[in-house]
């Protein structure tokens, strides 16, 4: 009974969500879908994307929210950098991201 303007930003996506729910698409596509939403509502959308959702296809830096599903693909410098079952493509991609962090990443910026 409230406006949308009025609704927090994780209400926002939920309401977003099931509006997008209810046109019942083949595909959704999701781009960093939880970017600023707190742990409960990030967990409750998950849940409802996973119990309602056709075929997802989701775009995010956060490889956690990617261990459920079946396929990954990541993709790097404007290119597929590997592709297959979640758990080997994330353990690479941690790996890789791990080594990177661990480097001087500012050097070349304040050199």
């Amino acid at each position: 009974e409230r406006p949308v303007t009025t609704l927090s930003h994780g209400q926002k996506h939920l309401v977003c969500l099931i509006s997008i729910l209810a046109m019942q698409p083949e595909v959704i596509v999701l781009d960093e879908p939880f970017a600023g939403l707190d742990i409960p509502t990030t967990m409750a959308l998950n849940n409802l994307l996973e119990t309602a959702a056709p075929t997802l296809v989701h775009i995010t830096h956060d490889p956690k929210m990617l261990e459920r599903y079946d396929r990954v693909i990541w993709l790097s410098e404007g290119g597929v950098k590997m592709e297959g079952e979640a758990q080997p493509v994330l353990e690479s991609y941690l790996s890789e991201m791990t080594r990177g962090g661990q480097s001087d990443a500012f050097a070349d910026v304040t050199g």
